[in-house]
């Protein structure tokens, strides 16, 4: 009998024995697998720092599913940004176009704080006076085979209500008053003060449709502004339509100017100032500084 009870108590301390067994078996499981997945999620957080990442991601996937959301996401922030990168470049190229391209040069004038163009002429040519070889100059062109006579003309300009349309011609000037302004001109700069005393100023005009008026204004060296210091009134509203030649004397105008250091000749026909009406038109060809005495 003792021998049976002490069998069945060998039995139940050996069962209880794994019982405890096996509660500190599962007691250290749960602790190592909490410790591993705490280390896991720390190093995701602070090391790989997965951007988006659900924790399930992590948990099921481990590093290699975290390295492949890391790359992924990089490769979409960089798609993102491939259109800024793209347009950015393009701006910087057309910043190094315009840096390095060759400059254009364009003259432009302001008269009575009115802008005016420089004309539109091929490049100029030079055109001698016309005089023998041991003889004084008897005339010079100013405009001949639609070139500018280098010689003595610096620039052409036209002003005012003569921007849009006029400009210059084989042999002349095509004036043209859009009456955008109260004024209109076409003017002549010479590069140095010119002597025209004793001298006329030649040409050959007509109106488009008559009964227009034309005004020939003049600047010295002493002029400081661009407003003119004399003029001559050449047609007042009596302009015909067909050519007629016109010789005006540098010494009769009216205002106070030294002839012998004139350096602007201008045409007037605006609308305030000579009455010409919007639309306008006057021809004027075969322009020529002549000396007195000299056949035109």
């Amino acid at each position: 009998m003792s021998k049976i009870l002490e069998l069945l108590n060998y039995n139940k301390k050996r069962v209880a024995d794994k019982r405890e067994k096996r509660e500190d078996l599962s007691d250290r499981t749960i602790d190592e697998d909490f410790d591993s997945n705490v280390k896991e999620k720390l190093a995701n957080t602070y090391i790989f720092n997965p951007a988006n990442a659900s924790e399930h991601v992590i948990k099921k996937q481990g590093k290699e599913a975290v390295h492949k959301h890391v790359r992924k996401h990089s490769q979409g922030r960089f798609i993102q940004l491939a259109p800024w990168l793209i347009a950015f470049l393009a701006v910087m190229l057309l910043l190094v176009n315009i840096a390095y391209r060759g400059k254009v040069n364009i003259k432009v004038e302001f008269l009575d704080n009115m802008a005016g163009r420089t004309a539109a002429v091929s490049p100029e040519k030079n055109i001698p006076a016309e005089n023998g070889a041991d003889e004084p100059p008897k005339f010079t062109p100013l405009i001949s085979d639609g070139y500018l006579n280098s010689y003595i003309i610096k620039k052409l300009g036209f002003y005012g209500a003569a921007i849009s349309k006029s400009r210059m011609v084989e042999d002349g000037l095509y004036l043209f008053n859009d009456g955008a302004t109260g004024w209109a001109s076409a003017g002549i700069d010479f590069p140095e003060p010119m002597d025209f005393s004793n001298t006329t100023l030649d040409f050959f005009v007509k109106g488009g449709e008559g009964n227009e008026s034309l005004k020939l204004i003049l600047r010295d060296s002493t002029n400081n502004s661009y407003m003119p210091q004399a003029y001559n009134v050449i047609f007042n509203k009596n302009m015909g339509t067909d050519w007629q030649f016109t010789s005006v004397p540098f010494g009769g105008f009216e205002g106070a100017y030294n002839p012998k250091k004139i350096n602007h000749i201008g045409f007037e026909f605006g609308t305030q100032t000579t009455s010409n009406k919007p639309g306008s038109l006057i021809h004027i060809k075969k322009i020529k500084i002549v000396k007195s005495g000299a056949a035109p």
